[in-house]
């Protein structure tokens, strides 16, 4: 959100998997990267409200983030419509 008032973008998230449990240590060490990921999508993916009407879409760009769990791997993807 900070970074979509920052760069005066209308952006929404959408999370899948977020109801899946993960040890605190992961947690830890995947916040910086996550933070990292969904800042450059909406700063660099998320073209601003003019000129994403201009090229036919919603004024409002969509960030997904989704986590999937497969044995003991956690597979992140961040994903802009931009």
């Amino acid at each position: 959100a900070q970074t979509a008032r920052a760069t005066h973008k209308e952006v929404d998230l959408r999370i899948e998997g977020e109801q899946m449990l993960l040890d605190t240590e992961v947690l830890d060490r995947l916040t910086e990267p996550l933070l990292h990921l969904l800042r450059n999508a909406v700063d660099h993916g998320i073209e601003p409200p003019g000129e994403r009407e201009r090229a036919g879409k919603p004024p409002h760009g969509t960030v997904r983030l989704s986590f999937q769990r497969d044995s003991r791997t956690v597979t992140v993807t961040c994903a802009d419509d931009g």
